[in-house]
């Protein structure tokens, strides 16, 4: 500060000594200070009390020669772009505005949140689920709640139904740009106690589900040499799980799967990554504990010794899936991350 005069640099470091109260106050007081309006109808802004306070303000400015103007325009309040992608000319991160996302599974669980959480970065949001009437009350529940969502009925061992799925997604909104495979299914129990119908029913579901619907939607992705796949795997793939050994097994595949397509689809600008989720209260871990006892000895206290102290949510998995399908993650492919609390810390 020079004499009477204070320029906008010395003008921002007085501001940071304001409290944050004054400082909103002060922000926008500024950008209406040229403007007769602000007076006239400060009362929709501010309290009268804190009206006299910015007159005073106001005061000062002119008493230090500070151009109005200039004030104005270093405080402008935020304004989103036209591109969706701005907002007062600084980048906002993770929207996925307008971008058409395919979810397995996604009428509950974790499925649920991620379905809700697309919707609300602005994603078209395609729940594809077994589960229909469920399926349709979620797409119900996003609607309500301003975003855009429909189900279709899909059961994703067979091809013929994904496919069906795809093409229905194609006519409503157009290509897939995003897909998240989280559908899946198991029940705790010792190996030596599942049977060969119990493994065929766990692998259909937790990887050939996950085959088949990457072979619906790549061919679109290559073409447009775009898209964002990600995969729901477990952190039970990576350091196993007492009670679920065809499950782990599955999963290490959806792992080992995800990276070989991730190196076969990057010439096209394919990502292609994987979520591990750690213990997650679901209603498939509320069947597996209400069908046997085993289940819930196993799960019992696991809050206990997670780092974090807590389990999982749905939106836990939710946000992590929002950062590999934005263009913020356009430089990572191949990769694993376990959403897991710190219970497992893998390299």
């Amino acid at each position: 500060m020079e004499g009477n005069v204070i320029n906008l640099k010395d003008f921002s470091k007085m501001n940071r000594r304001m409290s944050n109260r004054e400082y909103r106050i002060s922000k926008y007081f500024f950008y209406f200070c040229g403007s007769k309006f602000l007076i006239r109808y400060s009362t929709f802004f501010i309290t009268k009390t804190n009206a006299l306070k910015l007159m005073a303000l106001r005061l000062k400015l002119s008493i230090l020669s500070i151009n109005p103007g200039d004030v104005a325009e270093a405080f402008r309040p935020p304004f989103i772009n036209n591109d969706n992608k701005t907002i007062g000319g600084i980048k906002t991160m993770f929207k996925l505005t307008d971008k058409i996302a395919v979810v397995t599974g996604g009428a509950r669980g974790i499925g649920k949140g991620i379905s809700e959480t697309l919707a609300k970065q602005g994603a078209k949001v395609v729940i594809a689920d077994l589960l229909i009437d469920e399926a349709v009350a979620t797409a119900a529940e996003i609607e309500n709640a301003g975003g855009l969502a429909i189900a279709v009925k899909t059961n994703i061992t067979d091809l013929s139904s994904v496919q069906a799925m795809v093409d229905a997604v194609k006519e409503k909104f157009g290509p897939v740009d995003i897909l998240v495979n989280n559908a899946g299914w198991d029940r705790m129990k010792p190996f030596i106690k599942t049977t060969p119908d119990f493994w065929n029913k766990v692998i259909d579901i937790n990887y050939k589900g996950i085959l088949n619907t990457i072979y619906a939607v790549a061919e679109d992705m290559m073409t447009r040499n775009s898209g964002k796949i990600i995969n729901i795997a477990s952190d039970a793939a990576r350091v196993g799980s007492m009670g679920e050994s065809v499950y782990s097994g599955t999963k290490g595949a959806v792992i080992s799967f995800s990276k070989t397509m991730a190196r076969e689809f990057a010439r096209n600008k394919i990502n292609v990554n994987v979520i591990c989720p750690g213990p997650t209260p679901t209603p498939l871990l509320d069947d597996m504990k209400a069908e046997d006892a085993f289940a819930g000895k196993v799960l019992s206290g696991m809050d206990k010794i997670i780092p974090l102290k807590r389990m999982g949510t749905a939106d836990d998995i939710a946000a992590a899936v929002v950062f590999f399908a934005s263009e913020e993650a356009d430089f990572i492919t191949g990769q694993v991350l376990s959403v897991s609390g710190g219970l497992t810390m893998v390299d």
